[in-house]
């Protein structure tokens, strides 16, 4: 397996590699091996005004020093498309799916403090719907982790041989006869402004015309602001415990379209979201908390 690493000393730009997304000719081959990609940051600090936008647009209490739960992830989101646009990375990502997401936040992150960070591909696997990647994110304080992640893409293809599915896979399933707690309007320019904040430019959050060409029927919310949006309709979480999120994308909430929140009693932690005339839900997610909470995997 080949290892590409990668140390950087700022976050990226990420519109060349949206240019190298689009003029990809790759061409994986059956049975071939991903490279191993590994991006490392030393030191860095979250920026107060991104954060400030972020926490505005998302509806999110912002105390002007406590990194929003799910800020990390879209903020390095140029950097999963560094590692996916690497030229030793086999599959094409255009149409590539934001599958699943699973966040593990030990302590609140502090806007002054400085971390590191790494960011590595994890492991992938051939399933029945293509190949999926999941891309693992530390972030530590010293040597202490304090928030990471795992991020899992789809690349559709058919494969001759199968492989297991992931552990976290089946972590989540529909919920029984849920109950709508809460709704939220998806304003005509939040694709663009959480877009333009965050550096997550994708063509179908950013453009009408741009999400008909890739087979939707307008432009869609990004799945990462819908799930920030959406806490205040749930139960009250400690921030100051260690608070787990996992999240399965089903399908697309359309930007002008109410997203609707539905719960059950019978699992407690659970939800999830709905577009308006969409009878399916589109996320399903789960929240935890607690001192048992230890790591991802």
């Amino acid at each position: 397996m080949s290892v590409e690493e990668f140390c950087i000393d700022r976050l990226p730009l990420p519109y060349s590699f949206y240019g190298k997304a689009v003029l990809q000719q790759r061409r994986y081959q059956e049975g071939q091996t991903l490279p191993q990609v590994r991006l490392s940051w030393p030191q860095f600090r979250f920026d107060l005004e991104t954060i400030k936008a972020y926490a505005k647009i998302c509806q999110w209490p912002f105390d002007g020093q406590t990194v929003p739960f799910f800020f990390p992830h879209s903020f390095f989101g140029p950097l999963h498309l560094q590692m996916l646009t690497d030229a030793n990375f086999p599959l094409k990502i255009l149409g590539g799916v934001h599958l699943r997401n699973h966040i593990l936040q030990h302590r609140p992150l502090k806007i002054a403090t400085p971390y590191a960070a790494k960011l590595y591909l994890l492991q992938w696997r051939r399933r029945p719907q293509g190949i999926e990647v999941d891309f693992k994110t530390d972030i530590r304080e010293g040597e202490e982790l304090v928030w990471e992640s795992v991020t899992s893409f789809l690349f559709r293809r058919k494969c001759k041989e199968l492989d297991p599915e992931s552990p976290l896979s089946p972590i989540l399933q529909n919920l029984s006869e849920p109950n709508a707690v809460g709704s939220f309007p998806v304003p005509p320019l939040t694709g663009k402004q959480f877009g333009w904040i965050t550096k997550d430019i994708n063509p179908i959050h950013m453009s009408r015309f741009a999400a008909k060409l890739f087979g939707f029927r307008r432009d869609i919310c990004h799945g990462m602001w819908a799930l920030a949006r959406s806490v205040p309709y749930l139960p009250a979480l400690d921030w100051q415990q260690p608070v787990r999120n996992d999240v399965s994308f089903k399908g697309p909430l359309f930007i002008g379209h109410d997203i609707c929140v539905k719960q059950s009693p019978m699992a407690p932690g659970c939800f999830e979201l709905y577009s308006a005339g969409n009878e399916r839900p589109c996320v399903l997610a789960r929240f935890q908390q607690g001192p048992s909470l230890e790591r991802l995997l």
